[in-house]
């Protein structure tokens, strides 16, 4: 499901239209864009939030209405 990851940020590909979800970790905030539809996915990328997030803030992006 990892598309791709560095130091600042993992895209997770979605198995459903191919959409990508991007967790960014900034020094102060992490930020999540467009969270996919499929449950395990969600619990996966969620997981992942978990681990890194620590006291910062987590600031949640939607780029599109669908």
């Amino acid at each position: 499901m990892i598309q791709f990851q560095n130091q600042h940020i993992t895209v997770f590909q979605s198995a459903l239209y191919m959409t990508t979800s991007a967790i960014i970790q900034a020094e102060d905030a992490v930020i999540m864009t467009d969270p996919t539809w499929l449950p395990k996915e969600i619990e996966t990328i969620r997981a992942c939030i978990d681990e890194m997030i620590g006291d910062r803030q987590l600031y949640i992006i939607y780029t599109h209405s669908d």
